[in-house]
């Protein structure tokens, strides 16, 4: 559910990061805003927490429910962004995407995956790249691929490729592009019985409620 610039009343800067005269700038040329300066960025999540640790002693019904913060998606020719998981996705979640061969008689197919939320592929940050082998050698879109994301909620990132003619499982690599511990931890486990990839991230998983305007 999309929410109209005008009805927001007032915007109000949570984190450390929302310190940053950027963030602030970006927001004002943004909404034609400024943000609401009577709440300390910092005080504010330790308030949060003590309330909520509050209303756990008091056995209130408080649902944490585990959610992707950002978006999970694939790019296909450099330029645009697909997401596949959406933000405030409820963990654990499952996606498919089915993908044609987009050239006669390939063999292999290149994927990369980004995480956030422009469109535009260089307002993201890339995590890797999905290496697909195998694929059958057929004129351009005669190969129908299926790729199934699932996440569990320990945030384990799960990737299968299916050639849907053949009901096959096809092979998968998964090749890390960022050693940026401050944005995602990328540990690669590739199981060989089943051609999977597991993508394990120590911060994508997080405690948060979804979002009220979803």
């Amino acid at each position: 559910k999309s929410i109209d610039i005008k009805s927001i009343d007032e915007i109000l800067l949570v984190g450390g990061q929302s310190r940053m005269p950027l963030v602030k700038r970006k927001i004002m040329e943004y909404l034609s805003k400024e943000p609401h300066k009577g709440v300390h960025p910092d005080e504010a999540v330790g308030i949060g927490a003590a309330l909520l640790a509050d209303s756990i002693l008091r056995n209130e019904n408080v649902l944490l429910i585990d959610v992707l913060p950002m978006s999970v998606g694939i790019s296909l020719d450099g330029k645009k962004y697909l997401k596949v998981i959406p933000r405030n996705s409820q963990l654990p979640t499952e996606r498919s995407i089915t993908l044609l061969n987009p050239v006669d008689f390939i063999e292999e197919m290149k994927l990369g995956i980004y995480q956030g939320e422009s469109p535009f592929i260089e307002a993201n940050e890339i995590v890797g790249e999905l290496h697909i082998s195998n694929i059958p050698r057929v004129p351009k879109g005669n190969a129908r691929i299926n790729i199934k994301f699932s996440v569990d909620p320990e945030s384990i990132f799960k990737i299968q490729a299916i050639d849907l003619k053949s009901g096959e499982n096809l092979p998968v690599n998964f090749i890390n592009y960022t050693n940026r511990k401050d944005l995602i931890k990328v540990i690669v486990n590739r199981n060989d019985t089943d051609n999977t990839t597991k993508i394990s991230s120590t911060i994508t998983n997080e405690r948060e409620q979804p979002l009220k305007t979803r």
